[in-house]
């Protein structure tokens, strides 16, 4: 009987001491779901602040930009110019004339535009260019024009553009190109994000020698994919790229070349050189040809 009792009462501690361990389990398990969810709280907490913190600084930097454009002292004008670096490139002189021209830029401008993949992003399927000489390509807001024999300057223009490139000095091409200058420019902030790059259309200008009379021959909204100069004359074939499905883009696999002509001795107007039903008809033709099985 005794050893009976003996075996109940130790049975009776082991299980005492099971369920205290169960218990403990229990609390164990307890504590580490608390932590974790302490830990997860303190991570969202965390998120939270961050993204309050982008938000606020992108407020300020809103505010600031803002406060560019309100009425500002000169002194106030003085200290935010102050802040950029104003660059000229390489002089380059103009043939059988007193002209030099001086592109502009800022080195802040410059950053601004290789942070935002300027260089990266631009894709050669859909700018490319005819042979017409030496292009000098640049990233500038202005060009300044110098006549060394009279000593004056001026600026090609008192518009926002961006110039991406220029070619002087034209050969082999009649009376009116041999006087010219032509340039790649994007002045038209056609996706409305508030900058000039290479998102926007980019287009052909022309003006004179000395940098004057600044003129639009390319259709604004299309972008100009390549020019080429007719030898010995003042007509220009080019290419663009028309955003038919008007989503504010420009791909090779969504939207519509068009070839044009201009003739500067004319209207300087440009003109297509493919009507639309000629179009439809090369399309209908490769189907037939190529595509249909027979």
């Amino acid at each position: 009987m005794s050893i009976y009792k003996s075996q109940t009462k130790n049975f009776k501690i082991k299980a005492v001491c099971l369920l205290n361990l169960i218990s403990e389990c229990k609390y164990k398990d307890t504590i580490n779901s608390m932590k974790k969810y302490h830990y997860a709280f303190l991570i969202s907490i965390f998120i939270l602040c961050f993204v309050c913190l982008v938000a606020c600084n992108s407020e300020q930097k809103q505010q600031m930009t803002n406060s560019i454009t309100e009425n500002l002292s000169e002194s106030q004008i003085d200290s935010v110019l102050n802040q950029f670096q104003f660059e000229y490139e390489n002089s380059v002189f103009i043939e059988n004339s007193d002209e030099i021209m001086l592109p502009i830029k800022t080195s802040n401008l410059t950053k601004e535009i290789k942070n935002d993949s300027y260089y990266s992003d631009y894709s050669e399927d859909i700018s490319s260019y005819g042979k017409r000489g030496k292009g000098y390509e640049t990233q500038s807001w202005n060009i300044l024009f110098y006549n060394k024999k009279l000593e004056t300057t001026h600026l090609l223009t008192d518009e926002k553009y961006n110039i991406v490139e220029y070619q002087p000095n034209l050969k082999e091409t009649g009376a009116f190109l041999s006087k010219s200058i032509l340039y790649k420019i994007i002045s038209l902030d056609n996706n409305y994000d508030g900058k000039l790059d290479y998102k926007d259309p980019q287009n052909l200008y022309i003006s004179t020698n000395d940098g004057k009379n600044l003129k639009l021959l390319s259709p604004q909204k299309e972008y100009l994919q390549s020019y080429t100069l007719v030898p010995q004359s003042d007509q220009i074939i080019i290419r663009t790229l028309r955003d038919v499905n008007n989503d504010s883009l420009f791909t090779l696999k969504d939207d519509e070349q068009i070839w044009y002509k201009i003739d500067l001795q004319t209207d300087s107007v440009a003109k297509e050189m493919v009507e639309k039903n000629l179009q439809e008809k090369v399309k209908r033709l490769y189907f037939e040809q190529w595509l249909k099985k027979k």
